[in-house]
C-alpha cells in the first residue's frame, strides 16, 4: 500500500470506527445499567363460571392508560397465579403499582395438535394494584 493511499484510507477506518460505536453504545453488556420497573407483589386466583377453581391458561393484566408494562401470570392446577413484569430483559416478581384490566386465556383441555388456542376471556372492570399491598385478587370469569 503506498502512503497515499495509507492517508486515504486511515480516515474511513477511522470513521468507520465512530459509526460502529455509536451504533453499540447503549445495547447493554454485562456493565450496563437496566431500567427497572419498580413492582409490587400481586396475584390471585382465577374462578369458573361455576365458582371451581380454573385449572391452567394465563392472566394478563393491561394498563388502564394504554401505556407501561403488562404483568401476567400462568395460572396454576390450584387456579393460583402471580404476576410478573418484563423489566429491562428479565421478568421480575409482581406489578407496577396502577389500574389495569385484566384478560384471561384459558388453558388446553385436550391434544394441543388438533385443538384450537383458546379464545381469550376480557374480565369487566378494573383492578388496581396498590403500591402498600396486599394485591390478592379474585378473578370470576363470566358464564358463556
Amino acid at each position: 500500500m503506498t502512503l497515499a493511499m495509507r492517508r486515504c484510507a486511515l480516515p474511513l477506518i477511522v470513521a468507520g470506527c465512530l459509526v460502529a460505536a455509536a451504533f453499540t453504545a447503549g445495547c447493554g453488556g454485562s456493565g450496563s445499567s437496566q431500567q427497572t420497573v419498580a413492582t409490587v407483589a400481586a396475584g390471585g386466583k382465577v374462578l369458573n363460571a361455576d365458582g371451581q377453581p380454573m385449572t391452567g391458561g394465563m392472566v394478563e393484566f393491561h394498563p388502564s392508560s394504554g401505556t407501561g408494562e403488562s404483568p401476567k401470570g400462568v395460572i396454576g392446577s390450584d387456579g393460583t397465579f402471580k404476576l410478573r413484569t418484563l423489566s429491562g430483559k428479565e421478568g421480575v416478581d409482581g406489578a407496577p403499582a396502577g389500574t389495569y384490566t385484566c384478560i384471561v386465556t384459558p388453558g388446553y383441555t385436550g391434544d394441543q395438535t388438533t385443538q384450537e388456542a383458546p379464545d381469550a376471556i376480557e374480565i369487566s372492570g378494573t383492578f388496581t394494584v396498590n403500591a402498600t399491598g396486599p394485591n390478592e385478587f379474585t378473578i370470576q370469569l363470566p358464564a358463556q
